[in-house]
């Protein structure tokens, strides 16, 4: 997707944040001297790993659009340098719009897993979060509000878990991006110029007070 800044759109409106699901994948292979073991004679339990998280990252790329899926812990047993890897675990994360492509990915994964003959696979959950809509209300009036103040936005999905996705369970939620440079985020080199802030601020006060002089959600 391209970002609100290379589209010069100073307004995002946020109709959807996207499910989170985790898991602990194991890779189980055998622990072996580096030294006397041959090449042939190995069950390295990190090359199995491998072939499979190469395997998630086609997997993702191929569903495309907001689905990503990422590997970003990964622990080594016995996790010594003349020892053969006879376990691997790593966390894999999916995150996607629509919870049906998550669980269809999963599934797929699972069963490249079964075809790395050398190597068995477990697979546990660890956290599942679905899709969250944000308020229909909360979006026009923000749209709104916009149009009001002659700012043009871009209704757009959040791939990242904000605080509104977990409000929203208890009451009507929104939220309000405004462009980051290069469209960085949640990382040392996010950056938001001042007249980014500016306006977004505006939009959220002017919200707001549609909201307290207008009928109640």
């Amino acid at each position: 997707e391209v970002s609100l800044e290379s589209k010069n759109i100073p307004i995002g409106v946020v109709n959807k944040i996207s499910g989170i699901t985790r898991y602990k994948v194991t890779c189980y292979g055998a622990s072996d001297h580096a030294g006397s073991t041959f090449m042939h004679n190995r069950n390295d339990a990190m090359i199995g790993a491998t072939k499979l998280i190469l395997k998630i990252n086609e997997i993702a790329k191929n569903i495309g659009g907001k689905f990503v899926a990422t590997v970003g812990v990964l622990k080594v047993y016995p996790g010594e340098i003349s020892v053969i890897p006879g376990k691997v675990e790593f966390l894999l994360e999916i995150r996607d719009t629509s919870q049906e492509r998550i669980d269809s990915a999963l599934n797929e994964i699972i069963k490249e897993s079964n075809k790395v003959s050398e190597n068995e696979f477990e697979f546990e959950l660890i956290i599942k979060t679905l899709p969250m809509y944000m308020n229909n209300d909360l979006i026009k009036r923000i749209k709104n509000v916009c149009e009001l103040n002659n700012l043009s936005y871009d209704v757009m999905t959040s791939g990242a878990g904000h605080d509104a996705k977990s409000f929203s369970h208890k009451v009507p939620s929104g939220l309000i991006f405004v462009p980051s440079k290069e469209g960085l985020s949640h990382c040392k080199d996010e950056w938001i110029e001042w007249n980014y802030i500016e306006k977004g601020t505006q939009i959220l006060l002017d919200t707001i007070l549609d909201i307290d002089n207008n009928t109640e959600l």
